[in-house]
């Protein structure tokens, strides 16, 4: 069923979902109430450009940007060096950090994290003797917190647009926090970049690779990767579980 916003002049259908639309041979991408983030992620160039923000009668909020043709990226392009850049243009913006504090975002320390792992982790998954492995390493090593920044949290290679003038940008940032940069960083190194050029992957970020940083990125990425063991365990997606236990064992066995 379709719903008329004649505050705006134009016809959006069920609105669950993004959209793009075109007017006046303008391309735009609509959402409907997504993140208060997204014009300072828009002034950062981090996001395709915002455009305007309308709240309509029903209370909603309409969010118009430039609508990017382009696509994501492939796994072997992770290891684009404008990747880091981003990262840290993101984790040192002040500015986003401000915005997130005064709209509530609360600082996630590691021990929080952890806390908020062991109150959803089921028995059954604790007898696997994997998960029981990587649930002690965590439970045993949590990490000094470092200074807490902007962290988009998701960044798996399809939330990174390249558009067709060559432009990239990171997007859907429903999931962003407050946290350490490792949360994003380990990801990225352990997931795409091949360990032998993490050294030149940090000196673009701008960081110098320590045996205690190593340790804290390998703290993160266990973390997140039990917190996909138990998403997918909940699921039911078996399949897809298995394939993190066996990342995880991968971590643990095949990384320094």
């Amino acid at each position: 069923m379709t719903k008329e916003y004649y505050q705006m002049g134009w016809t959006l259908g069920d609105y669950s979902e993004d959209y793009y639309f075109s007017r006046l041979n303008n391309d735009y991408f609509i959402k409907i109430n997504t993140t208060p983030l997204i014009a300072a992620l828009s002034a950062e160039q981090i996001v395709p450009r915002l455009k305007w923000t309308k709240r309509l009668s029903n209370g909603d909020v309409v969010t118009a940007q430039d609508f990017e043709n382009g696509r994501n990226l492939k796994t072997e392009e992770m290891t684009d060096n404008r990747i880091p850049k981003i990262l840290n243009k993101v984790h040192s913006s002040q500015k986003i950090k401000r915005i997130m504090q005064a709209q509530g975002y609360q600082e996630q320390t590691a021990l929080n994290s952890f806390s908020n792992l062991k109150s959803v982790i089921s028995k059954e998954l604790l007898e696997n003797k994997d998960i029981a492995m990587a649930f002690n390493y965590l439970e045993n090593n949590i990490p000094k917190d470092g200074e807490f920044a902007p962290c988009h949290a998701d960044l798996h290679k399809n939330n990174w647009l390249l558009s067709n003038s060559n432009k990239l940008f990171l997007v859907d940032w429903e999931h962003a926090i407050l946290g350490d940069p490792a949360i994003d960083i380990s990801f990225i190194l352990y997931r795409y970049i091949p360990q032998e050029n993490w050294s030149t992957w940090l000196a673009d970020y701008g960081l110098e690779i320590t045996l205690s940083y190593r340790l804290k990125l390998k703290w993160y990425i266990v973390f997140q990767s039990m917190i996909m063991v138990i998403w997918y365990y909940e699921k039911r997606q078996l399949s897809e579980m298995n394939e993190w236990l066996v990342f995880i064992n991968k971590v643990f066995f095949e990384y320094i």
